[in-house]
Protein backbone atom coordinates (compact mmCIF):
# COMPACT_ATOMS: atom_id res chain seq x y z
CA UNK A 1 0.00 0.00 0.00
CA UNK A 2 1.28 3.58 -1.06
CA UNK A 3 0.33 6.54 1.37
CA UNK A 4 0.74 10.23 0.54
CA UNK A 5 2.98 11.98 3.26
CA UNK A 6 1.33 10.70 6.96
CA UNK A 7 0.17 13.77 9.17
CA UNK A 8 -2.46 13.43 12.52
CA UNK A 9 -3.90 16.56 14.21
CA UNK A 10 -5.58 17.14 16.58
CA UNK A 11 -5.98 21.03 17.26
CA UNK A 12 -7.71 23.39 15.16
CA UNK A 13 -6.19 24.87 12.22
CA UNK A 14 -7.53 28.18 13.11
CA UNK A 15 -4.44 29.93 15.34
CA UNK A 16 -1.39 28.53 12.67
CA UNK A 17 -2.78 30.42 10.01
CA UNK A 18 -1.81 33.42 8.49
CA UNK A 19 -3.95 36.54 7.94
CA UNK A 20 -5.50 36.37 4.54
CA UNK A 21 -3.94 38.18 1.61
CA UNK A 22 -5.16 41.55 0.06
CA UNK A 23 -3.78 40.73 -3.29
CA UNK A 24 -6.88 40.27 -5.97
CA UNK A 25 -6.39 38.25 -8.85
CA UNK A 26 -8.22 37.75 -11.65
CA UNK A 27 -8.78 34.63 -14.47
CA UNK A 28 -10.61 34.67 -17.38
CA UNK A 29 -11.12 30.92 -19.18
CA UNK A 30 -12.54 30.67 -22.17
CA UNK A 31 -15.09 27.73 -23.61
CA UNK A 32 -12.49 26.02 -25.53
CA UNK A 33 -9.33 23.75 -24.44
CA UNK A 34 -6.12 26.00 -24.95
CA UNK A 35 -3.35 24.73 -27.30
CA UNK A 36 -0.27 24.28 -25.07
CA UNK A 37 0.47 22.81 -21.79
CA UNK A 38 -0.54 23.49 -18.69
CA UNK A 39 0.90 24.99 -15.52
CA UNK A 40 -0.87 22.75 -12.47
CA UNK A 41 -0.10 23.34 -9.15
CA UNK A 42 0.31 20.96 -6.78
CA UNK A 43 1.64 22.43 -3.44
CA UNK A 44 0.32 25.10 -1.18
CA UNK A 45 0.91 28.93 -0.94
CA UNK A 46 0.16 31.16 2.02
CA UNK A 47 -3.31 32.26 -0.08
CA UNK A 48 -5.18 31.50 -2.93
CA UNK A 49 -6.54 27.89 -1.26
CA UNK A 50 -9.49 27.82 -3.60
CA UNK A 51 -7.99 29.55 -6.80
CA UNK A 52 -7.81 27.66 -9.85
CA UNK A 53 -4.87 25.28 -9.91
CA UNK A 54 -4.97 24.63 -13.66
CA UNK A 55 -3.52 27.50 -16.26
CA UNK A 56 -4.45 27.27 -18.76
CA UNK A 57 -6.42 24.10 -19.08
CA UNK A 58 -5.79 22.45 -22.02
CA UNK A 59 -7.82 19.17 -23.93
CA UNK A 60 -6.35 16.85 -20.86
CA UNK A 61 -6.24 18.86 -17.49
CA UNK A 62 -9.32 19.77 -15.64
CA UNK A 63 -10.28 21.68 -12.74
CA UNK A 64 -13.65 22.35 -11.14
CA UNK A 65 -15.33 23.74 -8.06
CA UNK A 66 -18.49 21.33 -6.38
CA UNK A 67 -20.78 23.03 -3.74
CA UNK A 68 -23.64 20.75 -2.35
CA UNK A 69 -26.53 21.18 0.67
CA UNK A 70 -28.97 18.64 2.09
CA UNK A 71 -32.01 18.71 3.92
CA UNK A 72 -31.98 18.16 7.57
CA UNK A 73 -33.70 17.43 9.74
CA UNK A 74 -35.86 15.82 7.05
CA UNK A 75 -39.38 13.62 7.74
CA UNK A 76 -39.08 10.29 7.09
CA UNK A 77 -38.16 8.60 3.57
CA UNK A 78 -37.53 12.59 2.34
CA UNK A 79 -34.23 13.64 2.00
CA UNK A 80 -33.69 17.03 -0.44
CA UNK A 81 -30.52 18.04 -2.00
CA UNK A 82 -28.68 19.94 -4.31
CA UNK A 83 -25.55 19.83 -6.18
CA UNK A 84 -23.98 22.59 -8.42
CA UNK A 85 -20.55 21.70 -10.25
CA UNK A 86 -18.52 24.39 -11.96
CA UNK A 87 -16.65 22.45 -14.66
CA UNK A 88 -13.32 24.15 -16.53
CA UNK A 89 -13.09 20.73 -18.82
CA UNK A 90 -14.07 18.81 -21.31
CA UNK A 91 -14.56 14.82 -22.20
CA UNK A 92 -10.92 14.17 -23.39
CA UNK A 93 -9.53 15.00 -19.76
CA UNK A 94 -12.83 13.81 -17.77
CA UNK A 95 -14.73 11.63 -19.83
CA UNK A 96 -17.86 11.59 -17.88
CA UNK A 97 -18.77 14.66 -19.84
CA UNK A 98 -19.31 12.88 -22.69
CA UNK A 99 -22.97 12.27 -22.42
CA UNK A 100 -23.49 15.57 -22.06
CA UNK A 101 -21.20 16.74 -25.07
CA UNK A 102 -23.38 14.09 -27.06
CA UNK A 103 -25.94 16.23 -26.24
CA UNK A 104 -24.42 19.29 -27.27
CA UNK A 105 -23.13 20.75 -23.74
CA UNK A 106 -19.71 21.04 -25.11
CA UNK A 107 -18.04 24.30 -23.60
CA UNK A 108 -15.03 23.67 -21.33
CA UNK A 109 -17.01 26.16 -18.99
CA UNK A 110 -19.62 23.81 -18.04
CA UNK A 111 -22.54 23.87 -15.01
CA UNK A 112 -24.13 21.00 -14.14
CA UNK A 113 -26.64 21.24 -11.02
CA UNK A 114 -28.87 18.71 -9.54
CA UNK A 115 -31.91 19.07 -7.95
CA UNK A 116 -33.41 16.66 -5.51
CA UNK A 117 -37.05 17.04 -4.17
CA UNK A 118 -37.48 15.40 -0.89
CA UNK A 119 -39.51 12.77 -2.28
CA UNK A 120 -36.04 11.35 -4.37
CA UNK A 121 -37.21 12.59 -7.78
CA UNK A 122 -34.17 13.97 -9.16
CA UNK A 123 -33.31 17.02 -12.17
CA UNK A 124 -30.52 17.83 -13.60
CA UNK A 125 -29.68 21.34 -15.53
CA UNK A 126 -26.87 22.08 -17.65
CA UNK A 127 -25.66 24.74 -19.75
CA UNK A 128 -22.63 26.10 -21.77
CA UNK A 129 -20.95 28.90 -20.00
CA UNK A 130 -18.97 31.34 -22.84
CA UNK A 131 -16.37 32.13 -20.47
CA UNK A 132 -15.52 31.61 -16.63
CA UNK A 133 -14.10 34.54 -14.64
CA UNK A 134 -12.83 33.57 -11.06
CA UNK A 135 -11.40 36.17 -9.16
CA UNK A 136 -9.31 35.21 -5.87
CA UNK A 137 -9.12 37.32 -2.73
CA UNK A 138 -7.39 36.18 0.39
CA UNK A 139 -7.64 32.17 0.57
CA UNK A 140 -11.44 32.40 -0.97
CA UNK A 141 -12.51 32.56 -5.40
CA UNK A 142 -15.44 34.25 -6.63
CA UNK A 143 -16.72 33.23 -9.98
CA UNK A 144 -19.23 33.66 -12.59
CA UNK A 145 -19.93 31.03 -15.62
CA UNK A 146 -21.61 33.51 -17.95
CA UNK A 147 -23.95 32.22 -20.39
CA UNK A 148 -26.39 33.60 -23.28
CA UNK A 149 -29.42 31.79 -21.14
CA UNK A 150 -28.11 32.93 -17.84
CA UNK A 151 -25.56 32.70 -15.13
CA UNK A 152 -24.09 30.48 -12.23
CA UNK A 153 -21.63 32.14 -9.57
CA UNK A 154 -20.24 32.10 -6.38
CA UNK A 155 -18.67 34.30 -4.16
CA UNK A 156 -16.37 33.36 -0.89
CA UNK A 157 -15.00 35.30 1.72
CA UNK A 158 -11.69 35.60 1.89
CA UNK A 159 -11.10 33.67 5.21
CA UNK A 160 -13.34 30.89 3.73
CA UNK A 161 -16.00 31.28 6.53
CA UNK A 162 -18.95 31.41 3.65
CA UNK A 163 -19.68 30.80 0.51
CA UNK A 164 -23.31 31.93 -1.48
CA UNK A 165 -23.75 30.42 -5.28
CA UNK A 166 -26.29 31.95 -7.29
CA UNK A 167 -27.52 30.35 -10.26
CA UNK A 168 -30.13 32.55 -12.73
CA UNK A 169 -30.99 30.34 -15.68
CA UNK A 170 -35.22 29.50 -17.30
CA UNK A 171 -35.12 26.56 -15.89
CA UNK A 172 -33.55 27.14 -12.14
CA UNK A 173 -32.88 29.66 -10.24
CA UNK A 174 -31.83 31.00 -6.50
CA UNK A 175 -29.52 30.75 -4.23
CA UNK A 176 -27.43 28.37 -1.91
CA UNK A 177 -25.76 30.26 1.40
CA UNK A 178 -22.97 27.82 3.30
CA UNK A 179 -21.83 29.06 6.49
CA UNK A 180 -19.05 27.38 7.78
CA UNK A 181 -18.80 25.03 10.92
CA UNK A 182 -15.71 23.23 10.24
CA UNK A 183 -12.02 24.54 9.57
CA UNK A 184 -10.80 24.12 5.46
CA UNK A 185 -8.52 21.26 4.72
CA UNK A 186 -6.12 19.93 2.18
CA UNK A 187 -5.93 15.94 2.08
CA UNK A 188 -3.39 15.05 4.57
CA UNK A 189 -2.96 18.53 6.54
CA UNK A 190 -4.10 22.54 7.49
CA UNK A 191 -4.72 24.96 4.76
CA UNK A 192 -0.82 26.60 5.18
CA UNK A 193 1.74 26.62 2.70
CA UNK A 194 3.84 23.86 2.07
CA UNK A 195 1.21 20.77 1.80
CA UNK A 196 0.83 18.26 -0.69
CA UNK A 197 -1.97 18.99 -2.58
CA UNK A 198 -2.61 15.35 -4.44
CA UNK A 199 -5.02 13.00 -2.52
CA UNK A 200 -3.48 10.85 -5.13
CA UNK A 201 -0.74 10.60 -8.04
CA UNK A 202 -2.46 13.01 -10.61
CA UNK A 203 -5.80 14.30 -8.75
CA UNK A 204 -5.80 17.50 -6.75
CA UNK A 205 -8.29 18.00 -3.50
CA UNK A 206 -8.96 21.46 -1.48
CA UNK A 207 -11.77 21.12 0.87
CA UNK A 208 -12.58 24.92 1.53
CA UNK A 209 -15.94 23.85 3.81
CA UNK A 210 -16.15 20.36 4.67
CA UNK A 211 -19.24 21.25 6.68
CA UNK A 212 -21.48 23.96 6.81
CA UNK A 213 -24.93 25.46 8.12
CA UNK A 214 -27.05 25.68 4.56
CA UNK A 215 -29.64 27.59 3.52
CA UNK A 216 -31.45 26.85 -0.15
CA UNK A 217 -33.99 29.24 -2.15
CA UNK A 218 -34.27 27.44 -5.30
CA UNK A 219 -37.36 28.01 -7.91
CA UNK A 220 -37.40 24.78 -10.13
CA UNK A 221 -39.55 25.10 -12.94
CA UNK A 222 -41.36 27.85 -11.48
CA UNK A 223 -41.56 25.72 -8.26
CA UNK A 224 -39.97 26.58 -5.06
CA UNK A 225 -37.62 24.33 -3.18
CA UNK A 226 -36.24 26.11 -0.07
CA UNK A 227 -35.11 23.96 2.75
CA UNK A 228 -31.98 24.45 5.71
CA UNK A 229 -29.24 21.51 6.33
CA UNK A 230 -25.69 20.52 5.97
CA UNK A 231 -23.38 22.17 3.81
CA UNK A 232 -20.35 21.76 1.78
CA UNK A 233 -17.81 22.91 -0.45
CA UNK A 234 -14.49 21.28 -2.31
CA UNK A 235 -12.55 21.40 -5.45
CA UNK A 236 -10.90 18.81 -8.04
CA UNK A 237 -7.92 18.97 -10.41
CA UNK A 238 -5.84 16.95 -12.62
CA UNK A 239 -3.23 17.17 -15.06
CA UNK A 240 -4.13 13.87 -17.10
CA UNK A 241 -7.25 12.35 -18.34
CA UNK A 242 -9.17 11.30 -15.37
CA UNK A 243 -9.47 7.61 -16.46
CA UNK A 244 -5.30 7.22 -16.91
CA UNK A 245 -5.21 7.98 -12.67
CA UNK A 246 -8.52 6.34 -11.15
CA UNK A 247 -9.41 2.78 -11.00
CA UNK A 248 -11.67 3.36 -8.19
CA UNK A 249 -12.92 6.05 -5.05
CA UNK A 250 -15.28 6.28 -2.35
CA UNK A 251 -15.49 9.48 -1.00
CA UNK A 252 -18.08 11.31 1.33
CA UNK A 253 -18.97 13.50 3.86
CA UNK A 254 -21.97 14.27 6.41
CA UNK A 255 -22.73 14.89 9.93
CA UNK A 256 -22.46 12.37 12.56
CA UNK A 257 -24.05 13.25 15.58
CA UNK A 258 -21.87 16.70 16.65
CA UNK A 259 -18.91 15.37 14.18
CA UNK A 260 -18.76 16.95 11.04
CA UNK A 261 -17.05 13.73 8.99
CA UNK A 262 -15.40 13.48 5.52
CA UNK A 263 -13.56 10.66 3.99
CA UNK A 264 -11.67 9.27 0.88
CA UNK A 265 -10.64 5.86 0.13
CA UNK A 266 -9.02 6.09 -3.48
CA UNK A 267 -7.28 3.13 -6.03
CA UNK A 268 -5.35 4.17 -9.01
CA UNK A 269 -5.60 1.76 -12.19
CA UNK A 270 -2.36 0.06 -10.81
CA UNK A 271 -4.28 -0.60 -7.25
CA UNK A 272 -2.13 1.26 -5.20
CA UNK A 273 -3.95 2.75 -1.96
CA UNK A 274 -4.55 6.02 -1.03
CA UNK A 275 -6.81 7.47 1.83
CA UNK A 276 -7.76 10.77 3.70
CA UNK A 277 -9.80 11.17 6.84
CA UNK A 278 -11.31 14.59 8.41
CA UNK A 279 -13.13 14.63 11.91
CA UNK A 280 -14.35 18.42 13.48
CA UNK A 281 -16.52 19.14 16.12
CA UNK A 282 -17.66 22.57 17.16
CA UNK A 283 -15.31 24.13 14.91
CA UNK A 284 -12.12 22.48 15.66
CA UNK A 285 -10.15 19.82 13.68
CA UNK A 286 -9.80 16.42 15.72
CA UNK A 287 -8.24 14.74 12.75
CA UNK A 288 -6.75 15.37 9.35
CA UNK A 289 -4.59 12.53 8.35
CA UNK A 290 -3.83 10.21 5.47
CA UNK A 291 -4.20 7.24 7.74
CA UNK A 292 -5.82 5.29 10.00
CA UNK A 293 -9.19 4.98 7.86
CA UNK A 294 -11.16 2.30 6.29
CA UNK A 295 -14.16 2.66 3.60
CA UNK A 296 -15.62 -0.65 2.52
CA UNK A 297 -18.83 -1.45 1.07
CA UNK A 298 -21.61 -3.17 2.34
CA UNK A 299 -24.69 -5.27 1.89
CA UNK A 300 -25.69 -6.57 -1.84
CA UNK A 301 -22.81 -6.23 -4.44
CA UNK A 302 -20.32 -5.62 -1.57
CA UNK A 303 -17.46 -6.80 -3.51
CA UNK A 304 -14.30 -4.90 -3.28
CA UNK A 305 -12.61 -3.66 -5.41
CA UNK A 306 -15.69 -2.68 -6.91
CA UNK A 307 -16.14 -3.52 -11.07
CA UNK A 308 -18.02 -1.65 -13.78
CA UNK A 309 -19.61 -5.12 -13.48
CA UNK A 310 -20.52 -4.74 -9.91
CA UNK A 311 -24.02 -3.65 -9.08
CA UNK A 312 -24.33 -0.83 -6.18
CA UNK A 313 -24.23 -1.58 -2.60
CA UNK A 314 -26.74 -0.77 0.05
CA UNK A 315 -24.10 1.87 1.76
CA UNK A 316 -20.41 2.00 3.32
CA UNK A 317 -18.95 1.15 6.78
CA UNK A 318 -16.00 3.46 7.24
CA UNK A 319 -13.84 3.22 10.47
CA UNK A 320 -11.82 6.43 11.40
CA UNK A 321 -8.74 5.35 13.77
CA UNK A 322 -8.07 9.03 15.21
CA UNK A 323 -4.80 10.41 16.07
CA UNK A 324 -2.79 8.34 19.08
CA UNK A 325 -3.34 11.51 21.40
CA UNK A 326 -6.81 11.19 20.86
CA UNK A 327 -7.09 7.08 20.66
CA UNK A 328 -10.51 7.07 19.97
CA UNK A 329 -12.26 4.63 17.05
CA UNK A 330 -15.08 6.26 14.49
CA UNK A 331 -17.50 3.40 13.03
CA UNK A 332 -19.99 4.38 11.09
CA UNK A 333 -22.07 3.43 8.24
CA UNK A 334 -23.46 5.62 5.12
CA UNK A 335 -26.23 4.16 3.83
CA UNK A 336 -28.02 5.49 0.57
CA UNK A 337 -31.46 6.34 0.64
CA UNK A 338 -32.01 8.54 -2.66
CA UNK A 339 -30.35 8.33 -6.27
CA UNK A 340 -28.74 12.13 -6.91
CA UNK A 341 -26.53 10.41 -9.53
CA UNK A 342 -26.23 7.14 -11.26
CA UNK A 343 -28.78 4.58 -9.87
CA UNK A 344 -29.84 0.98 -10.41
CA UNK A 345 -27.54 -0.73 -12.92
CA UNK A 346 -23.89 -0.71 -13.49
CA UNK A 347 -23.10 3.14 -13.33
CA UNK A 348 -19.12 4.06 -13.95
CA UNK A 349 -20.37 6.89 -11.14
CA UNK A 350 -23.12 7.05 -8.93
CA UNK A 351 -23.59 9.77 -5.91
CA UNK A 352 -26.42 9.35 -3.23
CA UNK A 353 -27.87 11.41 -0.21
CA UNK A 354 -28.33 8.79 3.13
CA UNK A 355 -28.11 8.81 6.58
CA UNK A 356 -24.86 8.13 8.48
CA UNK A 357 -25.31 5.69 11.60
CA UNK A 358 -22.32 4.97 14.21
CA UNK A 359 -21.11 5.04 17.63
CA UNK A 360 -18.65 7.28 19.02
CA UNK A 361 -17.40 6.68 22.87
CA UNK A 362 -20.36 4.28 23.80
CA UNK A 363 -22.94 7.03 22.19
CA UNK A 364 -25.71 5.41 19.23
CA UNK A 365 -25.21 8.65 16.56
CA UNK A 366 -26.76 9.82 13.34
CA UNK A 367 -26.88 12.22 11.04
CA UNK A 368 -27.07 12.64 7.23
CA UNK A 369 -24.44 13.06 4.16
CA UNK A 370 -23.95 12.73 0.52
CA UNK A 371 -21.81 10.45 -0.92
CA UNK A 372 -19.85 8.89 -4.27
CA UNK A 373 -18.22 6.19 -5.66
CA UNK A 374 -16.26 5.93 -9.05
CA UNK A 375 -15.52 2.43 -10.44
CA UNK A 376 -13.70 2.28 -13.72
CA UNK A 377 -12.15 -1.74 -12.94
CA UNK A 378 -12.60 -4.69 -15.03
CA UNK A 379 -12.17 -8.35 -13.60
CA UNK A 380 -8.85 -8.73 -15.98
CA UNK A 381 -7.20 -5.95 -14.42
CA UNK A 382 -8.38 -7.18 -10.77
CA UNK A 383 -7.14 -10.60 -11.27
CA UNK A 384 -3.93 -9.35 -12.72
CA UNK A 385 -3.74 -7.31 -9.76
CA UNK A 386 -4.21 -10.77 -7.51
CA UNK A 387 -7.53 -9.74 -5.86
Amino acid sequence: MKLTSLLALAFSFGPIRASPSTTTTTTVIPSTPAAELSDVTWRSSAAGFDAPKVSPVNATTWDWWYFDAIQSPAPEGERASVVVTLYTAVPTAFHLLGAFASAGYTSLTLVETEVSWPNGTTEMFLFNATEATITVLGDSASGVWDAPIGTASFNGTPDLSSYRVELNSPYVSGSITLRSNAPAHYPCGPPVAGQNLQIAPHIGWANAIPGADAEVQLIVHGEELSFTGLGYHDKNWGDQNFASSVGAWYWGHGRLGAYTVVWFDFLTPQMDNYISAYVSRDNKVIACQCQGIQVRPYGENSAYPPLLSTGLPTGYNITIALPPDDGRIFAFSATGEHFISGGPGRHIYTRWSGSLKGNVDGEELTGEAIFEQFKLFNQTTIMWHGY
